[in-house]
């Protein structure tokens, strides 16, 4: 595969987000096996700032797919290692914001370059690629 700019890294990190949420649809029986809130918390970090949406903490929660309790725990992962920041929403001081540092955003991006140029090692190519699918 070719190299990927910034909007072909968010429609494969979409895809990967995806594909990741239609597991259970094909491997029922397989419950919590493929659970991976980290990563799914980070898709969904790295989707969102490519959109240019802010992120709550509860959203956050949300697309992992797991209660705001373990979330957290999980969050608090992220932040202590440097991939994401916790920060006071700006219109409502309640809730909590979250999104990617720098570095974790670096990570993301290098990241999903390794799996285009693997899906490209493995004979897949892009075609027409469709635009980024918007929130909701």
């Amino acid at each position: 595969m070719d190299e990927l700019d910034a909007e072909g890294l968010a429609r494969l990190c979409q895809a990967v987000y995806r594909l990741r949420r239609a597991r259970p649809k094909y491997m029922a029986s397989a419950g919590d096996l493929f659970a991976d809130p980290i990563w799914d918390m980070m898709l969904d970090l790295y989707v969102a700032s490519q959109r240019g949406q802010l992120t709550t903490v509860t959203n956050a929660c949300v697309a992992a797919d797991v209660p705001q309790t373990t979330g957290l725990r999980y969050i608090e992962k992220l932040t202590s290692r440097g991939l994401a920041v916790r920060y006071s929403h700006l219109k409502d001081k309640r809730m909590l914001g979250l999104e990617l540092t720098p570095e974790g955003k670096a990570a993301m991006e290098d990241m999903l370059r390794e799996m285009a140029r693997v899906l490209g090692e493995a004979g897949y190519r892009r075609e027409a690629a469709p635009p980024l699918l918007k929130a909701g």
